[in-house]
């Protein structure tokens, strides 16, 4: 069962991370770093979002984001994520 959705009011600034299970590997290479990039550039310009910092390492990763609306930090997340999907299946499943 999934976790209760968060109230994330639009306005205020947010740091999300995500780590991989284990400390197993997300990003093998520059490749995947770059394709990140792109996930989250989409991502940011589909649902308007203000990314203001992000750094990425081999199992986890750091954004900064602040979201104009309420819930467009959900929106903005889940948008990376089926992105994500697509273009990095084996990470998401390392994915917590």
């Amino acid at each position: 069962m999934g976790r209760p959705l968060r109230v994330t009011p639009g306005g205020l600034v947010y740091h999300v991370l995500n780590r991989a299970n284990g400390r197993q590997r997300l990003f093998d290479d520059d490749g995947n770093y770059r394709a990140f990039e792109r996930v989250m550039t989409q991502a940011c310009d589909r649902v308007s979002m203000r990314l203001l910092a992000y750094c990425v390492m081999p199992n986890h990763w750091h954004l900064v984001v602040w979201p104009r609306q309420d819930g467009d930090l959900y929106r903005f997340m889940n948008c990376g994520k089926k992105r994500c999907q697509e273009q990095f299946s084996n990470c998401l499943r390392k994915m917590a």
